[in-house]
């Protein structure tokens, strides 16, 4: 069978899901109430991560981050999340940073040029300003925005809201609801925005200069800093082919670490990979048997 049948067999899949999951579910006869004796809750292994081990391409010194984008539209903490594969950085040393208030001094970005033809997520180092509103506040939140050429040019794409607590310090992570096509060696530009809160910042740095490939924005103007920054890929293993597409199938790998010989070979494993997925939503979705004789 060719990958291009594959590739119809996988749509006629997703076209199954969805008239099952809009299906109105069948009755089930009436049951009577049953005395279930309760079981033991086991805690979550919290200390395992599903991430693959980071591997950076521009040198940085990678920190853990206590954020990650919230998955509901109300947006709350939610467990750590990082880079799996970082492109573009600006590590500034943030003992000697200097510290920018995202509401005072905005518009405030970071320009870059990426060498992957895409990302899917970025972080920023944010502070909390250290005074009584700190210590009282009801936390921030932020997105990030993310723009072709300059910071009023072309929306290519918009980051899930994050929620940033009160008196925080630290690594930010900003997840986009999607892979973002980028062209290698054009220039980009972040903006962080704030949704709300007021004491929030981004931290800086001019002597060195840490990123020669960009530089920061602060009220709208392009200065001589760079904001701490990475961006890159989520994942290291291609959730989807688009994860194939130009260079960025030399960036990503197997689950068992092993690089692939060819985009061929990418868009296949990508494949095979989202075929499993769809798998386990048709099993997901089937309708539940009746239950036993003796519990009617």
């Amino acid at each position: 069978m060719t990958w291009t049948t594959a590739r119809s067999v996988l749509q006629y899949a997703i076209i199954l899901i969805v008239l099952t999951a809009c299906s109105p579910p069948v009755p089930l006869p009436p049951t009577v109430s049953v005395d279930v004796v309760p079981t033991a809750t086991v805690a979550a292994d919290t200390n395992t991560s599903p991430l693959a081990t980071p591997s950076v391409t521009a040198a940085s010194t990678v920190a853990e981050s206590p954020l990650q984008p919230p998955v509901a539209p109300s947006p709350v903490p939610t467990p750590i999340t990082r880079l799996a594969i970082v492109d573009q950085s600006s590590v500034v040393d943030t003992s000697r940073a200097g510290w920018w208030s995202l509401q005072a001094l905005k518009p405030i970005g970071q320009t870059f040029m990426p060498t992957f033809a895409g990302l899917d997520a970025l972080e920023l180092w944010t502070e909390d300003q250290e005074n009584e509103e700190c210590s009282s506040g009801a936390g921030e939140r932020l997105q990030a925005n993310l723009h072709a050429a300059a910071l009023d040019g072309p929306l290519v794409g918009m980051s899930e809201p994050v929620v940033i607590p009160s008196c925080f310090r630290g690594m930010t992570f900003f997840g986009f609801p999607s892979l973002i096509p980028l062209t290698p060696g054009k220039v980009y530009v972040i903006e962080i925005v704030v949704i709300s809160g007021d004491n929030l910042g981004v931290v800086w740095q001019q002597d060195p200069d840490a990123y020669p490939r960009g530089e920061s924005i602060v009220r709208g103007l392009a200065g001589k800093t760079d904001v701490w920054f990475q961006e890159g890929l989520r994942t290291s293993t291609p959730p989807t082919e688009a994860y194939c597409q130009n260079n960025l199938w030399q960036q990503v790998k197997r689950a068992d670490g092993s690089a692939f010989q060819s985009q061929d070979e990418c868009m296949q494993y990508a494949t095979i990979k989202l075929s499993l997925v769809l798998s386990h939503l048709l099993q997901s979705h089937r309708i539940a048997p009746a239950p036993p004789a003796n519990l009617r």
